[in-house]
């Protein structure tokens, strides 16, 4: 799996570096490459998490390699235990698979602006690379993958995956919660709120017992 994307990444490398270029004089975290550990390999449900954007990364943008050894050192979050995202994703690990750091994260925006999201004609330009998220889940094969992102992100994922079927959880409204049905995402893909809102929300708790229901 590591050398598939390390190939990929590779190959697309001056698109990545492009779009680093066009903005090189402003403050860019990533990109993000992804780098899946052992135990994401070997666990006998593999789970995805899409998030956002990072908050400030890594930025040697022309090492695939170094970028990759950067997601590993990062070990999903380890030392982040206490911020929503990262929180609401151990929580998520231990309801559905009982243990922790064996499932594997990507973003969207690959590369964050300031530590936070790019907005304006900066996103429109990180999203040309929104292909490479949909590469990475066809070459990890995730059993279960989760768009933690709020509805806010739903163009991009219909972009991303023409012809995507939404539909509402019962008892949630379609931008709580939605099963997302397409040919190239697992059976069990969701879109929901990002952590933060979902926890301001007072969802959070209802959100994991929901999907432990759903998969298990």
């Amino acid at each position: 799996m590591k050398k598939r994307l390390e190939s990929f990444y590779l190959e697309n490398l001056a698109q990545i570096r492009e779009i680093r270029l066009r903005y090189k004089d402003c403050d860019l975290g990533g990109p993000l490459l992804i780098s899946p550990s052992e135990g994401y390999i070997t666990s006998k449900k593999k789970i995805f998490i899409v998030g956002q954007q990072t908050n400030g990364w890594c930025c040697d943008f022309d090492n695939v390699q170094n970028q990759m050894r950067c997601y590993e050192e990062f070990n999903l979050g380890k030392n982040y235990y206490r911020t929503p995202f990262w929180n609401v994703f151990r929580k998520i690990e231990k309801a559905i698979l009982g243990e922790e750091y064996c499932s594997v994260w990507s973003n969207f925006n690959r590369y964050d602006f300031e530590g936070k999201r790019p907005d304006g004609e900066m996103e429109r330009e990180i999203s040309k690379l929104d292909y490479l998220l949909k590469k990475e889940i066809e070459i990890l094969q995730p059993d279960i993958c989760l768009f933690l992102v709020g509805h806010s992100f739903d163009e991009r994922i219909k972009n991303l995956f023409p012809g995507i079927m939404f539909e509402s959880l019962r008892g949630w409204e379609e931008r709580q919660l939605a099963r997302l049905k397409h040919v190239n995402l697992p059976v069990y893909t969701y879109r929901t709120y990002h952590p933060n809102y979902l926890r301001r929300s007072g969802l959070e708790e209802r959100f994991i017992n929901e999907l432990k229901m759903e998969i298990s």
